[in-house]
């Protein structure tokens, strides 16, 4: 008789993780004494008072205030606890303010949004988030969590730390200091306007040492006291204003694109100066009316070759020493500003080369192009070393003041993030004129 033999028993256990939180619609309803952390100030459900009224979570939508049978109450909120949402929209018909708790309290308060970002409905009335009488009121973009704020009322504006409270309380935008892919991206969006900062506040606006920023829309993004973010700043649509005490101070690189503005006639200063560490560039319009533009930095007209344009009436152009001109040409026998980049001054927007001498010059860095869109570097077309050719790099209908040859170095290898000139002189030379 032959044995029974026992078959191997294999246990495979599977852990069963506890499931995910579900996101919920938060409705503000604003009843018992207008706090966040107050649970009867909230409810799931657009026609019902205190349905399911819990305190918003990370994961869930905000909304102020309710838009089915029931109004909605108040025209403000305090925080009286860190606040969290994935989203907020504002979409309620009146006025309506956010601010950290008033009186005498001092407890700083934040605010952190997820992917979902900030919306303001074309419908809805001003929006204004404060500090407290002492602290700012941190609005925070959680880590990894690019996102887009939109404005959609081309009337009401949404308003961050526009009012000072008492010393240091306007709020700030922090973008945080997330490293790498996970650096936050924040984009301002939407025909209406968003208005940051203010002037007599000595807290940052916008905050976060590799953050970027993007103004998107038709709307006009302002900015009225100092910032410290780190990352690029991209101006895709609309204006990008700097007004009051505002800077850019830290932001490596402003993007100006076609059709947009960088407008810093708003200053209470009588200049604004582009780092000797910054670039701006692109093919939009820098408006300094009234402002002299300190050009210590980098100007990098054009996106591949293309015109940036300085405009405002009483302007001027100023360029600093050791400062640099990125310069692209990609048809040696194209115009300016499509074969080549330019700088246009316009409106009786001079230029001023003033702070130039022979030993303390100004660099112009030559990139010649094979290709565009995306850009190659390479040999010009159209290039040929028997012909003398002459390209406008700046062009103003004012006198020039200061003008002399010895105040530029002309740069034809790579210099400043620019490959040269690669093309063949054929024994010819660069000179300016």
């Amino acid at each position: 008789m032959k044995s029974k033999k026992s078959l191997p028993l294999l246990m495979i256990i599977l852990g069963v993780s506890a499931p995910a939180a579900h996101a919920v619609n938060r409705f503000w309803e604003g009843n018992s004494g207008a706090t966040w952390a107050s649970s009867v100030n909230w409810t799931n459900d657009t026609n019902t008072l205190n349905v399911d009224s819990v305190v918003p979570l990370a994961a869930d939508d905000v909304f102020f205030h309710m838009t089915g049978t029931l109004g909605g109450s108040g025209t403000g909120m305090s925080l009286n606890t860190a606040a969290v949402a994935n989203s907020i929209t504002f979409r309620q018909s009146q006025n309506f303010t956010i601010q950290s708790n008033t009186g005498t309290t001092t407890t700083a308060r934040s605010i952190t949004i997820g992917a979902g970002g900030i919306t303001k409905t074309s419908s809805s009335g001003i929006v204004t988030i404060n500090g407290n009488n002492t602290n700012p009121l941190t609005i925070a973009l959680a880590s990894s969590s690019s996102q887009t704020w939109s404005n959609a009322s081309a009337t009401n504006a949404l308003n961050i730390g526009t009012t000072l409270l008492g010393t240091n309380a306007a709020a700030v935008i922090s973008l945080g200091t997330f490293a790498g892919a996970n650096a936050n991206t924040l984009t301002f969006a939407g025909d209406g306007n968003f208005n940051v900062g203010v002037a007599t506040a000595a807290n940052s606006a916008i905050s976060g040492s590799t953050g970027s920023l993007i103004k998107n829309g038709a709307g006009t993004l302002t900015i009225n006291s100092g910032t410290t973010y780190g990352g690029t700043t991209t101006i895709s649509g609309g204006k990008l204003a700097l007004a009051g005490s505002g800077t850019l101070a830290n932001t490596p690189t402003i993007i100006v694109g076609a059709s947009t503005t960088f407008d810093v006639s708003g200053l209470t200063a009588s200049s604004y100066t582009l780092g000797s560490s910054q670039t701006v560039g692109g093919s939009g319009t820098i408006l300094a009316t009234g402002k002299t533009v300190v050009a210590n930095g980098t100007l990098s007209p054009g996106s591949s070759p293309g015109t940036l344009t300085l405009d405002g009436v009483g302007s001027s152009l100023q360029l600093g020493v050791g400062g640099d001109y990125n310069w692209q040409i990609h048809d040696a026998d194209g115009a300016a500003g499509t074969g080549y980049d330019t700088t246009s001054l316009i409106n009786g927007a001079t230029l001023d080369l003033s702070l130039l001498s022979a030993g303390n010059t100004y660099n112009i860095n030559l990139w010649s192009l094979s290709g565009i869109g995306p850009d190659v570097s390479g040999n010009a077309i159209d290039f040929n070393n028997t012909l003398a050719y002459s390209w406008t790099l700046f062009s103003t209908g004012t006198a020039i003041t200061g003008f002399s040859t010895d105040k530029f170095t002309i740069n034809t290898g790579a210099f400043n993030g620019t490959t040269g000139f690669s093309n063949a002189l054929g024994g010819g030379h660069s000179a300016w004129g």
